[in-house]
């Protein structure tokens, strides 16, 4: 029985910490162009609008465009493969390090459409 609550107390323990470890961020893009910094090791997931007309790509699975939350706007460098749903003006968050200038991410979610818009609008 001793033992048990030992390895119980050491299974819940490894639990909290990477919970505790694996925290990211979600922050628009204003706090981070201001400067702001988060814990983490700079690890954040960044929110907001790609700004219309500012993709572009610099190398095949690198592309680089604007992100903007309405107040304030960011360049991002984005490094790996585009969701089926990205198009400019799409909401995304990014995850990735803001580096002072420019928002490097590694992994991007965008929102889905949705099918529910299309059918209000005609209405």
């Amino acid at each position: 029985m001793k033992k048990f609550l030992i390895a119980l107390g050491i299974v819940s323990l490894c639990i909290i910490l990477g919970l505790h470890l694996s925290q990211e961020y979600i922050v628009q893009v204003k706090p981070v162009s201001e400067g702001i910094k988060y814990k983490n090791d700079g690890e954040i997931q960044l929110y907001g609008e790609i700004v219309d007309g500012s993709f572009r790509i610099i190398s095949p699975n690198t592309y680089a465009f604007e992100l903007t939350d309405g107040k304030a706007t960011v360049s991002v460098i984005y490094a790996g493969e585009l969701p089926s749903t990205f198009k400019e003006g799409s909401r995304v968050t990014l995850t990735g390090e803001f580096n002072g200038s420019v928002f490097r991410a590694y992994r991007m979610l965008t929102k889905c459409p949705s099918k529910y818009e299309q059918l209000k609008s005609r209405e």
